[in-house]
């Protein structure tokens, strides 16, 4: 969702009027008193009509009819007075159009009109009386006078307006709206030409100000949108006719986390709207109000079985049983004579690390290395610094500090990558044993303008909470393991056009531009800010062992990017990306269409 920055006003055209007072004998309509009915003469002895010994009646007088008077409060808003000049006499008006009578609203103070057309009745009654003639005025708030529309929306990181100032794209010009128009038919018009703007925001008052241009008065017609309310409702099921949990918010403004339900034989996966498959939970309340729907997997019960070629080993169960879609700490086996234990493979021979995802009936086997033939001088990396060769062995930079032959030119050519976390240190990328790829790119853009997800805010990838702005310094509590960060993005984009996304290309398509093959061409990923900091922390080691194997090495001039979005507001760039710049090791963000250093990483 993309946030609105309103920089200023957007100036287009309109027009404000005033009505016509009128008064009313019964529904005529007309403003003035109707004349006496004309007497029609008697005949013959009584000319004046009367019989014998008839006494003359004696008529009420009638209360005067109601005068309005129309003037302005200092908020520009239209306020209607009412009098009669008859002593004692009480006013009764409606605003409705319905006739008035002493059943309705009593005048007490003046009456404030803010909606244009509006039509308002009065009567006015006093004991002894009859009552007065039914006045009426129609309150009109456009004119034949050309004005000029400034538009002012409500800033959306507070509650205050922006000052007036000229908006970028957009310059003032008179207009004059026709005789039928009103202030709805205006807004209206205002957001079929300014739609992108307008969108997420309601109408919330309108005011007059004149003033002077180029020496003349210019009136001007100032219209002030608020941000519209917005609510999100929240389904079990499709078929659900009430939600299981609603929120409630202004547009712009953070949804708050959606605690996730549950049912009874089914795990959820994520949010759906719109019938699109995808975490459809918006980071900020959208335009309008959405419905989202849960999504899920049913629960079945799936065992592992393991295969291990060189004797079982007495810790390891034949089988052990999980729960569909929990994640596993996968058994490890101690070296035999002659091979070293390596990694669990599937039935396609694909390595299945620690805290991997599984589901069904799994069967794993033990991939074991040939000690006689490996590459390197160890069977597993262990240290920073160390060298990993295809085969999955390894070799210290310690040793080839001691003795540089060891680096033999068949150890060169299979070295793959150089290990910067070794798995040891107390913090939260785990104990996995993190190595950055031989090759690594200066200039890589994260993804293009054009991506699906350029303006797209995805939560999965934040950043945890930073205690500073360092690489060496900085604590993050999420995005620490970016092994799924590919799958976050592509619940937003499921085109898979990575020619939109140069930087991502580079990286899933690490092991095939580099000619691997087996398990050495699997698991390559985009790192995280916490896996990339690390890198930095490492980076002087890191790079004298890739430089040994003819590796390009880790520029200290270069900023290089990481697979994490910024979860904190930036006036300048929206949903940016994070980057560690290697000269000074300050975390900076970056627009995502920003051509940066890029490396690939593989947990061993």
């Amino acid at each position: 969702m993309k946030h609105l920055k309103m920089m200023g006003v957007v100036a287009v055209f309109a027009a404000l009027a005033f009505g016509f007072v009128s008064c009313e004998t019964g529904t005529n309509g007309h403003d003035e008193t109707p004349a006496e009915a004309e007497k029609t003469p008697g005949t013959g002895e009584n000319p004046d009509g009367k019989q014998p010994g008839e006494e003359t009646p004696v008529s009420k007088k009638t209360v005067e009819s109601v005068t309005f008077t129309k003037t302005k409060d200092d908020d520009g808003i239209i306020n209607v007075t009412m009098s009669t000049a008859t002593e004692g006499a009480v006013i009764w008006y409606t605003t409705d159009g319905t006739e008035p009578d002493s059943t309705k609203t009593k005048y007490t103070k003046p009456v404030k009109v803010t909606v244009n057309g509006t039509v308002i009745k009065a009567i006015a009654i006093a004991e002894g009386y009859e009552d007065s003639l039914v006045s009426s005025i129609q309150i009109s708030l456009l004119t034949q006078t050309p004005y000029k529309i400034y538009l002012y929306l409500q800033d959306i990181y507070s509650e205050d307006y922006y000052e007036k100032q000229k908006f970028p794209d957009f310059n003032g010009e008179d207009y004059t709206i026709s005789s039928g128009d009103d202030l709805e038919v205006v807004s209206d018009k205002i957001k079929q030409s300014h739609k992108n703007e307008l969108d997420g925001f309601t109408v919330s008052r309108y005011e007059e100000s004149v003033e002077e241009v180029k020496g003349t008065n210019k009136n001007i017609l100032n219209v002030y949108y608020d941000r519209k309310t917005i609510t999100l409702s929240f389904y079990e099921d499709v078929k659900d006719k009430e939600p299981y949990k609603t929120k409630t918010g202004v547009y712009g403004d953070d949804v708050p986390e959606i605690e996730k339900p549950s049912k009874q034989g089914y795990y959820f996966n994520y949010w759906t709207s719109d019938g699109i498959k995808e975490e459809a939970v918006a980071f900020t309340y959208p335009t309008e109000n959405k419905a989202y729907y849960a999504n899920w997997d049913k629960i079945t019960n799936c065992s592992i079985s393991y295969v291990t070629d060189h004797g079982t080993s007495p810790s390891i169960k034949e089988k052990t049983s999980h729960t569909l879609l929990t994640t596993v700490e996968l058994p490890k086996l101690a070296d035999v004579e002659g091979f070293a234990f390596q990694y669990w493979a599937d039935e396609k021979g694909n390595r299945v690390s620690v805290g991997d995802e599984i589901t069904g009936q799994l069967s794993l086997k033990a991939i074991w290395l040939n000690i006689s033939t490996m590459i390197g001088t160890k069977a597993h990396p262990d240290t920073v610094g160390d060298f990993v060769f295809t085969d999955g062995s390894a070799l210290s930079y310690s040793e080839y500090e001691s003795d540089n032959t060891v680096l033999t030119d068949v150890r060169k050519d299979n070295c793959i990558a150089v290990v910067f976390y070794d798995g040891k240190t107390q913090n939260d990328l785990g104990s996995k044993i993190l190595a950055v790829g031989k090759k690594n790119e200066s200039l890589k853009a994260w993804c293009l303008n054009d991506a699906p997800i350029y303006n797209i805010d995805i939560p999965a990838i934040h950043a945890g909470w930073r205690n500073s702005n360092h690489a060496d310094m900085v604590e993050l509590e999420e995005d620490i393991d970016g092994r799924d960060n590919w799958k976050e993005i592509r619940k937003y984009d499921p085109s898979y056009d990575l020619n939109k996304y140069p930087a991502w290309d580079f990286v899933l398509n690490y092991a095939s531009n580099n000619n691997l093959s087996g398990d050495s061409a699997n698991g390559w990923y985009f790192p995280t800010l916490a896996e990339v900091c690390m890198i930095y922390r490492e980076k002087d080691t890191v790079n004298l062992a890739l430089k040994a194997v003819d590796g390009k090495e880790l520029s200290k001039w270069d900023t290089y990017l990481t697979s994490t979005q910024q979860n904190e507001y930036n006036e300048y760039i929206e949903f940016g990306i994070w980057s560690v710049k290697f000269d000074t090791g300050f975390i900076t963000s970056q627009a995502r269409n920003t051509m940066k250093g890029v490396c690939c990483i593989k947990a061993f």
